[in-house]
């Protein structure tokens, strides 16, 4: 057997066995690869809760502002090219 880090850095360390590929887990390792894998949520809330970016009304009004010029642009070239 030789043992490996599950997902690289979970400190949760398997044994695959070399010939056949197989993987073994020692009692509770399971449970900590789904612990690994199931997302916090409490923890993912509050963390989107603090991200605030002061750009991004901006940027929204700015895109908002950038669609109606290139609608007005592309209705004045359709009125050109009919002529």
């Amino acid at each position: 057997m030789k043992q490996f880090n599950y997902a690289y850095d979970s400190n949760i360390f398997l044994d695959r066995c070399p010939d056949c590929g197989g993987i073994w887990a020692d009692a509770g390792e399971m449970l900590q690869v789904a612990r690994h894998l199931k997302p916090d949520l409490d923890r993912e809330i509050i963390a989107k809760g603090l991200i605030v970016n002061p750009y991004l009304e901006q940027m929204d009004r700015e895109a908002d502002t950038l669609a109606q010029v290139l609608e007005i642009v592309l209705q004045v070239m359709r009125i050109l090219f009919l002529l």
